[in-house]
This record gives structure tokens, C-alpha cells and sequence, in this order.
């Protein structure tokens, strides 16, 4: 009997251990894939400092503040240091992205069609793309702002962990309003059609 409670127990722990082993590991590092599902975050930027242990801070829901070198020969600040400030106002979009990815370079066409579409809205959004120190990768397929963050100090400003396809929306007022977090590898199409939904609540003030 004693035999049997002891297999019993083990293989109890054994289920356990192997349970805890599938679902632990902590943030992957930049520029890793995330092979969960996208996670959209809708975020009401609280009037004080929040109460509850564990929430985010006033300032994480604030227009950062990193300046970096603009690559995008287009820009009328083309080569110059500067940074989101420069669009404040406006709806501002910011996506991370790589300039050796493929997947990134797909999504930063899809992000300049995305862009397109609402200027002929007439809706008064920019979409940035913070980009790595490959950054200027970017420059021979959009007209998009693209910032160099050749040291990943402004990826981390923007999040703590932040990786390739996260996305962020600032309303006009600065603060923080979304954030998209997953891959989009092979579904920019589907990355145009969440983000263009939110960014055009945004701008109407819906």
C-alpha cells in the first residue's frame, strides 16, 4: 500500500514539475519572435498615480521622451536628432521594427499604406517607425519617419522588454492610449486592419 501512495506522490510532482517547466520563462530578448498570439492592450491613462501594486505609472502612459538620429531622406529633418515631441498634436503610431527582418520590412510597407489611407481620411495620425541600427533599411520603401536606436535604449523607453512588431498609440494629448504586442509574421494585413481600427477611434475621439 505504502508502494502504491509513493508512485502516487511522485507522479504527481512529476505532472507538476513538467507543468511548471511548459509555462515558466520569462520576456524573450529584443528581437525575438513571440510564438504566442498578439495581445491587444486598450489603456486608460489614470488621472493619479494608481493604487494597486504592480500598475503602470503615470509616466509609462507619457509620450517618451528618447531622441534619436532620423534616417529617412525624405524627412525635412532628414540626419537630424529628434524625437516623438516633434509630432505632438497628432495621433502618433510608433512600431518597432528591424531592419534585417523580412516580416519587418513587409510590415513597414503595410504601415506606409495604413498611412496613406489616413491622410486621405483626413485624419491628423503619424506613424513612426523606431527602427535598429539597420534601421535605414527601411528608407528606399516608405516616406514613414524612421528613427535610428542603434544602442535599443528608446525600444526600452517605449517598453521595458519590448520587441519587433510592438506597436503603440499616443493620442493627441501624449498619453498613451494602445499597445499591440505579438508577431505578425505573414499577417500584416491583419496588423493594418486592428491597429487602423484603434488609431481611427483615436483621432475622431471616439
Amino acid at each position: 500500500m505504502k508502494s502504491l501512495m509513493s508512485a502516487v506522490v511522485v507522479t504527481a510532482l512529476s505532472f507538476v514539475m513538467a507543468c511548471t517547466t511548459e509555462t515558466g520563462g520569462g520576456s524573450s530578448a529584443r528581437g525575438d519572435e513571440d510564438p504566442g498570439l498578439p495581445r491587444q492592450e486598450a489603456v486608460t491613462p489614470p488621472s493619479a498615480s494608481p493604487s494597486e501594486p504592480g500598475a503602470p505609472s503615470q509616466a509609462e502612459y507619457l509620450l517618451p521622451s528618447w531622441m534619436r538620429e532620423d534616417v529617412q531622406p525624405k524627412s525635412a529633418r532628414f540626419s537630424q536628432t529628434h524625437g516623438l515631441d516633434s509630432y505632438r498634436g497628432k495621433t502618433v503610431v510608433v512600431i518597432l521594427l528591424e531592419g534585417f527582418c523580412p516580416f519587418c520590412r513587409s510590415n513597414s510597407v503595410v504601415a506606409q499604406a495604413l498611412q496613406d489611407e489616413l491622410d486621405a481620411e483626413k485624419l491628423d495620425v503619424q506613424i513612426v517607425v523606431l527602427g535598429d541600427a539597420a534601421a535605414s533599411e527601411f528608407a528606399s520603401r516608405v516616406s514613414l519617419p524612421i528613427f535610428r536606436d542603434a544602442d535599443g535604449r528608446a525600444w526600452e523607453e517605449m517598453r521595458k522588454g519590448a520587441s519587433k512588431h510592438d506597436t503603440f498609440v499616443f493620442g493627441p494629448n501624449g498619453l498613451r492610449t494602445h499597445f499591440l504586442h505579438g508577431t505578425y509574421q505573414g499577417e500584416p494585413a491583419r496588423w493594418r486592419t486592428e491597429i487602423g481600427a484603434e488609431v481611427r477611434k483615436v483621432a475622431r475621439k471616439l
